[in-house]
């Protein structure tokens, strides 16, 4: 096994090389730097099984020693050492994608450093193993989006230019129009179906979270509704001027642009969303209401509206491919939050969706 070891205290060293030593015997190589940038010459120049690092080094403090590290790829896990006071911040390294961290004030002894240095391994052959799949499944979607929506809008135009031919040569009868129409309808639930796949594919993926700016996010939001009037979709931010959280941008973006379009979509009044943002103390969380005064939905059916490919109606009412709703639940769970909603026929439904302060 062959580590890297950044660690700019001597005594710390020591120790942490003779617990390495005893842990992993003769098949154990040690890198020792004490600055970053010696790392960082390591790192370009070998590869290793593993990488433990101190936060705070003489070319580094702790604040750019971690943006280094959330920056870093590499294939060997890193696992951070901290000082005793510094537990929370290693927890929350270890949630935000570093594999883990060993206070050096503890008891440590050669089995929790074999431990530590083992599972760190695992998980981050675990992690890689999830990004590869998550990069076949980008280019899945892509394949999706390009491939497949191509040819069915290709057979639309052919549709509609047979159908002009004829129409221009001969009187269609009644039924040959209904042909036509419940052709083209196919088409456009297609094209639907193949946007809500791709949609439901992309959030699948477990993309790379960052701080996100959620008043920022929802004020682009509801400008990209020319086609209605003005007022039809509105921002309430209350006093928030800014609502900080840690996640995925597009698939945010995804998640509120769907509970606008079903606010619009299902509904028989001139459309009036409201998008409200406020705080959640007691939750320790923002919540966005996106309310609608649409056709709504009796409550008994509050469970099957979130399931993939269900529906309350058909396709000759309104378009849809029943992916919607699951694809705004899986991103909000995906983003350590959560959804409710409550509605009433024919007055309009209000989707609330919490998610926690960065």
């Amino acid at each position: 096994m062959k580590i890297l070891l950044l660690e700019d205290n001597e005594d710390h060293a020591e120790l942490v090389k003779d617990l390495l030593q005893s842990a992993f015997s003769q098949s154990l190589a040690v890198d020792w730097e004490t600055s970053l940038r010696q790392g960082q010459k390591c790192l370009a120049e070998n590869d290793y099984d593993i990488l433990l690092c101190d936060l705070n080094l003489p070319d580094s403090d702790f604040e750019n020693t971690i943006k280094w590290l959330g920056g870093l790829v590499i294939n060997a896990p890193v696992v951070v050492l901290t000082a005793l006071n510094d537990t929370e911040l290693g927890a929350n390294l270890v949630h935000k994608g570093i594999q883990d961290f060993i206070v050096k004030g503890q008891n440590l002894d050669p089995f929790l450093m074999q431990r530590v240095c083992t599972y760190a391994i695992e998980r981050k052959q675990l992690q890689l193993e999830a990004e590869k799949k998550n990069h076949e499944l980008d280019i899945f979607c892509r394949s999706l989006s390009h491939n497949f929506r191509g040819p069915v809008r290709r057979i639309g135009n052919m549709l509609s230019m047979i159908k002009s031919s004829l129409g221009d040569r001969y009187d269609l009868a009644a039924d040959e129009l209904e042909y036509f129409r419940f052709a083209e309808s196919n088409v456009d639930s297609l094209l639907s179906l193949i946007e809500g796949l791709h949609s439901f594919l992309r959030s699948e993926i477990k993309a790379n979270h960052s701080s996100i700016d959620l008043v920022t996010l929802l004020a682009e939001l509801v400008t990209l509704y020319p086609q209605y009037p003005a007022g039809t979709v509105v921002l309430e931010r209350g006093s928030l001027e800014h609502a900080e959280i840690n996640g995925n941008r597009s698939q945010l973006f995804i998640l509120f642009q769907n509970l606008i379009d079903n606010g619009l979509k299902y509904n028989n009044h001139e459309p009036k969303i409201s998008v409200n943002i406020d705080k959640e103390p007691t939750r320790s969380c923002y919540r966005v209401d996106v309310i609608d005064n649409g056709i709504g939905f009796a409550m008994e059916y509050l469970d099957k509206i979130f399931m993939p490919f269900q529906r309350l109606h058909n396709d000759e009412n309104y378009l849809g491919t029943g992916l919607g709703l699951n694809i705004v639940k899986k991103i909000a769970e995906t983003h350590g939050g959560e959804i409710s909603v409550a509605s009433q026929i024919d007055v309009g439904s209000k989707f609330s969706v919490y998610l926690p302060y960065l």
